[in-house]
C-alpha cells in the first residue's frame, strides 16, 4: 500500500519540478518546514541591481500541481485555474519578500515521470503569477485565478523574475 496521497505525490512532483530548474540556474532552494501562510519554498539568488551592485534577490513560492482538466482550462493566452480561497487571500498579503504562485500542468502523475538509463524526464510545464495589489476575496471557497501562458517558468524566467526583483519591479 503506498504510503503517500496522491496530492502528496504531486506536491513532490512539482518540488522536483522547481529543484530542477532553479538549481540549472544557480538559486538556492529552501524547502519550507511548514507551509505557513502558503509558502512552500523560498529561492535566494545573488545577482545585481540597476546601479551594478550586488543583491541578494529572495522570492517564496506556493505550488500546486494538477492534471485535472477541472480544475484548469487553458483558453488562448491565459489558464484560467480554481485556487483555494485561503491560499489565494495568503498569497495577497503584504509581504517583505515577494511570493508568486507556481503552477505545474502534468499529464496523470503516474504517467509524467519517465525513466530511461540515459535520462529522467519530467512531463509538465509550470508556469506563475504574482497576485500583490489584489482584492481579498470573502465567502467562497475557491476563486478562478487567471495566469498568462507566457509565464512559463524555467531556469531562464526564473533568473528574470529573481533580477526583476533586484531592480524593484512588480512582479504583476
Amino acid at each position: 500500500m503506498p504510503t503517500m496521497t496522491d496530492n502528496d505525490i504531486k506536491e513532490e512532483i512539482s518540488l522536483a519540478y522547481l529543484t530542477a530548474i532553479s538549481s540549472k540556474a544557480g538559486i538556492a532552494l529552501n524547502l519550507k518546514n511548514r507551509d505557513v501562510e502558503s509558502e512552500d519554498v523560498a529561492l535566494t539568488f545573488q545577482t545585481y541591481d540597476s546601479n551594478g551592485d550586488k543583491f541578494i534577490s529572495n522570492l517564496n513560492m506556493q505550488l500546486k500541481t494538477t492534471s485535472s482538466i477541472s480544475e484548469y482550462r487553458i483558453k488562448s493566452d491565459v489558464i484560467t485555474y480554481k485556487l483555494k480561497i485561503k491560499n489565494y487571500n495568503d498569497l495577497i498579503a503584504k509581504r517583505s519578500t515577494p511570493i508568486i504562485l507556481g503552477l505545474l500542468i502534468i499529464p496523470n502523475y503516474q504517467q509524467c515521470v519517465n525513466w530511461t538509463i540515459q535520462q529522467l524526464i519530467l512531463n509538465g510545464t509550470m508556469y506563475w503569477v504574482s497576485f500583490k495589489g489584489a482584492k481579498k476575496i470573502r465567502n467562497f471557497r475557491k476563486i478562478t485565478v487567471r495566469i498568462p501562458c507566457s509565464q512559463m517558468l524555467n531556469s531562464t524566467s526564473l533568473v528574470e523574475v529573481m533580477n526583476k526583483i533586484a531592480k524593484g519591479e512588480d512582479l504583476c
